[in-house]
């Protein structure tokens, strides 16, 4: 499908059967903005709708908000936003992630806003707890948060034509270190 088409011809409730072999071009819509994400063969197409929850959940906080663009980093960012310097602000993450990897990161950018994103799970505490004792993170001057996204969300959040009304009050969210 071409990009001009809202959801790669797919309904909100047909898109999670997306196979994973198909190359798809989504174009989403939130706070006036608008972002084309590809799903490129062999990816899920909840990975790709976790970074456009994720962009569409961040953007009244990081309006400059961009999904899959190099940080100048070892790592890349599925989300991120940076400062006039060049200096990620915010930075998300989505899908399977290690805690070494968050933890270089957390260590050195104290202050960005860390968000790591989940698949459908029904209770994200038990996976916070985790990551707060595998990580052990000072208080820091941004939050480092993780959030599920619920399997319906596709249904729920996002129009025919693309619009995507997830919000922050839409999903679970917790703390993963103390702010400062």
């Amino acid at each position: 499908m071409t990009p001009s088409v809202p959801l790669a011809g797919y309904t909100p409730s047909t898109l999670l059967g997306a196979p994973k072999g198909e190359r798809l071009h989504l174009r989403l819509r939130a706070h006036g903005r608008s972002l084309t994400l590809v799903k490129v063969r062999g990816e899920s197409v909840q990975h790709v709708l976790m970074k456009g929850f994720l962009w569409a959940m961040l953007l009244p906080q990081h309006p400059d908000l961009l999904c899959e663009v190099n940080a100048n980093h070892h790592y890349k960012p599925d989300v991120v936003s940076f400062s006039e310097r060049g200096v990620p602000l915010c930075w998300g993450e989505c899908g399977a992630v290690t805690t070494e990897k968050l933890s270089q990161l957390a260590s050195e950018f104290p202050s960005t806003h860390f968000v790591v994103s989940k698949w459908a799970h029904s209770d994200i505490r038990g996976y916070a707890q985790q990551l707060r004792l595998e990580l052990a993170l000072p208080p820091r001057a941004a939050p480092f948060e993780v959030v599920s996204i619920p399997d319906n969300c596709s249904d729920e959040h996002i129009t025919r034509d693309g619009e995507v009304t997830l919000s922050r009050e839409d999903l679970q969210i917790e703390q993963i270190a103390e702010l400062i």
